[in-house]
């Protein structure tokens, strides 16, 4: 019940995908989640809305109108679904104001402890109030990328992205991947303040680097995520499913015997990387448990976005907190 304790705003229309809702509505409560179904109500105790694809009926009880600010508090994510619920939540009789739905989210926003999660054709809702997704990392579905690149969202091509206080997921089919992401971050919410962290790679230091990644491409599978550095100096993480290592050149002789039996005892690992969410919080939370050895340092020209410290844990091993990697689409290819 990683969940208990937390409460869950998931807003509802006409034409909304049954796969997606119906997989939240058991999905989120399993891990001890209170769910809500909001909507607009327009001044009805109830309504009734069709689904899309089987025009299975839902019933919606609760309205997001009116909604006071401690309420909104009260709630630890609020997921814009996919289908053709934002559409019809950016309805507004008075176009001098924001849809009402539109204005929730606004508010949300400035809530960071709030995660907010769209998926799919859920960004339209974002289309009244783009200033406040511009510049953010999101993925949406491949028919609104003329959408996202007006919003001006850094658009990243995957089917999940998490942006500190923002999911984004690419379709409603990809909705089981979305809840997980949610459920990881709430699991991991702490006194209100969203942190995450997931392994990334393992630094190694070799001398001679080419040799090293053809032996672990022959013999277990990695594949180039990343070149840096192309050539006999090349600093280059591959891949292998959920595992990577970080190869370098080697600009020192080993200052021990050759490692025996199960490995050595002592440090010999360049770093280990976590992927966090959130550089600053992560260094917050960390607080005097670890001594920054390097950085934070501004990585931009290799990752747009990508901000990097270096800490050393209780031990004085060397931790890599990385806001921002992805792999390379492209990279060049192995000599």
């Amino acid at each position: 019940m990683r969940l208990k304790g937390k409460k869950i705003g998931i807003l509802i229309e006409g034409d909304y995908y049954e796969h997606e809702i119906w997989y939240y509505r058991f999905r989120f409560p399993e891990e001890g989640a209170e769910i809500h179904f909001l909507s607009r109500l327009w001044g009805q105790p109830r309504l009734t809305f069709l689904g899309h694809e089987y025009k299975v009926p839902f019933e919606c009880s609760e309205s997001f109108e009116n909604m006071s600010d401690d309420e909104l508090k009260s709630y630890s994510a609020i997921i814009v679904p996919a289908g053709m619920v934002a559409d019809r939540l950016r309805y507004t009789e008075d176009i001098s104001k924001l849809p009402p739905a539109a204005e929730l989210m606004k508010r949300a926003f400035a809530q960071k402890q709030i995660i907010k999660g769209i998926i799919c054709h859920g960004m339209w809702l974002m289309s009244p109030i783009s200033e406040i997704v511009k510049g953010r990392r999101a993925v949406v579905h491949n028919n609104l990328l003329g959408d996202a690149k007006n919003y001006g969202l850094d658009y990243i091509d995957e089917d999940v992205v998490v942006d500190n206080d923002l999911v984004t997921a690419r379709t409603g089919g990809h909705c089981h991947l979305f809840a997980k992401k949610i459920i990881e971050l709430l699991s991991r919410s702490l006194g209100g303040l969203m942190t995450s962290a997931e392994f990334a790679h393992i630094g190694v230091v070799c001398k001679d680097p080419i040799k090293i990644e053809k032996f672990y491409t022959k013999h277990f599978g990695f594949t180039r995520a990343w070149v840096f550095a192309p050539g006999p100096d090349q600093v280059v993480i591959i891949r292998s499913e959920n595992l990577a290592l970080e190869l370098f050149k080697a600009t020192a002789e080993r200052p021990d015997n050759e490692p025996a039996e199960a490995g050595p005892m002592y440090p010999c690992w360049r770093h280990v990387c976590f992927i966090v969410d959130d550089l600053e919080a992560k260094l917050k939370e960390l607080g005097n448990e670890v001594k920054i050895t390097l950085g934070p340092l501004d990585m931009k020209q290799f990752i747009p976005g990508m901000k990097v410290v270096w800490v050393a844990d209780p031990e004085g091993n060397i931790i890599e907190l990385n806001q921002g990697y992805r792999d390379e689409k492209n990279p060049p290819p192995l000599p």
